[in-house]
């Protein structure tokens, strides 16, 4: 005599083992959408925020007539241009308030084992030291001191990948290519490599 539900047979290994595989296939699908979301988030981000930082760049340069090209550190040597946002860009929240804060961390740098987890803020007439040569050819090319700028996110491979002179090549032949630049861009895939940035002043538009 057969006994009725409650008391049906249990499921088999087999079946067991297609839930298993079925539901280890979802939570991998539904995984993989959440970190390409994430991405896109924080791509997002990024572009607000540099946007944001670039108006208070121009506002300040219309007050100022120049951009901030970074301060001296204890020794009294000036900061390298490639310092953290947070020590070059400190004029811009005081005396006057451009921005209400600083430092701005970059999406892709939280919980990075780095000195900074800043963006990266580049201003070409701020070149010292090894690319002392390289503001000099920039200012026989423009026939002055440069005053442009670069606000840069090392993007989602987490590297620097030299955006800071991508927007100077065509005026320094060889330039980036020869440090192997590259421009973050989602049509390759969410998470392909290269920087995602921002410059400004003087050099202006997309490099030929």
């Amino acid at each position: 005599m057969r006994h009725s539900w409650p008391f049906r047979r249990a499921f088999t290994l087999i079946e067991l083992l297609i839930v298993v595989a079925i539901l280890a296939v979802l939570a991998t699908v539904a995984m993989s959408n959440f970190l390409e979301a994430q991405t896109r988030s924080k791509i997002s981000r990024v572009s607000a925020d540099l946007r944001t930082y670039s108006a208070a760049l121009e506002t300040y340069f219309v007050d100022t007539n120049h951009y901030p090209v970074g301060r001296k550190g204890k020794s009294g040597a000036v900061r390298d241009p490639y310092d953290a946002a947070r020590a070059n860009l400190a004029d811009l929240t005081t005396p006057i308030a451009y921005l209400s804060a600083v430092p701005w961390q970059d999406p892709f740098l939280k919980g990075a084992e780095r000195q900074s987890d800043s963006y990266s803020y580049f201003s070409y007439s701020g070149l010292w030291g090894r690319n002392a040569s390289v503001r000099l050819r920039l200012e026989i090319a423009f026939g002055g001191p440069v005053r442009a700028w670069s606000l840069v996110s090392v993007g989602p491979d987490r590297r620097k990948n030299g955006y800071e002179w991508f927007p100077i090549d065509s005026r320094i032949e060889g330039l980036a290519a020869a440090l192997n630049w590259s421009v973050y861009d989602p049509t390759n895939g969410t998470k392909s490599s290269g920087d995602v940035g921002r410059w400004g002043g003087e050099i202006t538009g997309p490099v030929p």
